[in-house]
């Protein structure tokens, strides 16, 4: 007991005599308590965070009142407190419609009554998870850019106008990302059950990971790496299985909910939303549309079965989420988050050739995206909160632009050139 007190000790000590580490924590604390301070201001000023708080209300409802968040009683409770929050827009369509065991993440906000506050807390921590996922990006590519170079790219990340969307909503998606982001993280590493359990809590958004799982699934079969599947389905059936235990009935309540929404209807047919945003579309010009980028993507992970290089093994991942929201075409613009390891992928690539033109291509990539935030919060701060409905221009626009980047970088990476691959500081 001594051995381990004295362990401890020294270990305190060797915190408190460490400069640089001292730096760093309050740094961070700085960070963290600038950012809550920030989003307390904007919760208690702006309208918005209507995913945080139906499942906030949901997972109260079911850990305190044991009152199923899929239920009609719920879903009543929900809109009536949400109009009584004046800094909800006070839709009717505030639905609980996300697997049961996602209330894992919102059961310590349950304890906080005052939703601004709440809501701040956890738009703080989207922010820092978008910090964590860019860090994780940049050590995958093994890229170590200038204090002044990061700064740009985490600011630029943050101020991404899909990121500003999600964070206003409070949407789960960019925690999904980061699971995701550390999951390819951990696989590389090696470090395949803790990338198993981690990918796991990434089904919180089924329909949303469907591909990048398969991409998973099949990276796995490629390098014969099955802890990675068999840590994965262990991890997804024990939160199956306890999620059961709170709320015996949900998988049936769920799927019933999902059927009932029209929303998640046209989530499940991307056919439905061409319709939508192109009325007099030609099928087959619709299965033109869905069926190409699926194709290239099926071409793109045979290639990395065959030539099995790291950088391009990446890139398939990047360009996986990338083409994935013009597979699976949403109207929903928040999923379009997922474009941002294809933007700090391409960044790099173009940072790395070390050319004017390419710092040029590489800041143009970074803040176009920041530019689209900017242009819709000149016309009206309001609209951040309602531009949650993605059209054809917003999605293939950026979707196109994103691709023509990934196919210019692409021959880089499998050349394999100093150039690409030298890990230079960038200042």
């Amino acid at each position: 007991m001594d051995k381990e007190l004295e362990i401890v000790v020294g270990f305190i000590k060797n915190i408190f005599t460490d400069k640089e580490l001292i730096k760093k924590i309050f740094l961070i604390a700085t960070v963290i308590i600038v950012l809550l301070s920030l989003n307390i201001i904007i919760a208690k000023k702006l309208m918005g965070g209507e995913d945080f708080f139906v499942h906030w209300k949901g997972s109260e409802l079911l850990l305190k009142n044991k009152i199923s968040p899929f239920s009609e009683n719920a879903n009543t409770i929900i809109q009536n407190k949400a109009r009584t929050t004046i800094f909800i827009s006070g839709k009717n369509n505030l639905i609980f419609i996300s697997p049961i065991f996602s209330c894992l993440f919102y059961a310590p906000f349950t304890l906080i009554k005052n939703f601004e506050i709440a809501r701040a807390i956890w738009m703080t921590i989207l922010e820092l998870s978008l910090s964590t996922i860019v860090i994780l990006i940049l050590k995958i590519l093994e890229w170590t850019p200038s204090k002044k170079v990061l700064i740009i790219i985490i600011g630029s990340s943050l101020l991404n106008v899909f990121s500003v969307i999600n964070i206003m909503s409070g949407d789960l998606i960019i925690l999904v990302l980061l699971f995701t982001v550390t999951s390819y993280w951990l696989f590389i590493k090696n470090k395949l059950e803790i990338a198993g359990i981690t990918l796991a809590f990434s089904m919180v958004m089924p329909f949303t990971m469907l591909l990048p799982t398969i991409f998973f699934f099949v990276l796995a079969g490629i390098q014969k790496k099955w802890e990675l599947l068999s840590w994965y389905f262990i991890t997804l059936g024990l939160l199956f299985l306890s999620s059961l235990l709170l709320l015996p009935k949900w998988p049936l309540e769920y799927i019933k909910v999902v059927l009932l929404n029209k929303d998640a209807i046209l989530m499940l047919n991307p056919i439905n939303v061409l319709k939508i945003w192109f009325a007099d579309i030609n099928q087959n010009l619709a299965y033109i549309l869905i069926g190409l980028p699926l194709l290239i993507l099926i071409v793109e992970w045979k290639r990395i079965s065959e030539q099995k290089n790291k950088g391009l093994i990446f890139w398939a991942f990047c360009l996986t989420l990338l083409l994935g929201q013009l597979i699976w075409i949403r109207t929903d613009a928040r999923n379009l988050i997922l474009f941002l390891p294809a933007i700090l992928c391409i960044s790099c690539a173009w940072m790395r050739r070390n050319i004017a033109s390419g710092q040029f291509v590489a800041f143009v990539t970074l803040f176009i995206f920041v530019a689209q935030f900017f242009i819709i919060l000149s016309k009206n701060e309001q609209l951040l909160i309602f531009q949650n409905q993605a059209d054809y221009f917003i999605t293939y626009f950026n979707g196109i632009y994103l691709l023509i980047n990934m196919y210019w970088i692409r021959g880089w990476i499998v050349e394999n050139t100093p150039t690409f691959y030298k890990n230079k500081v960038i200042h």
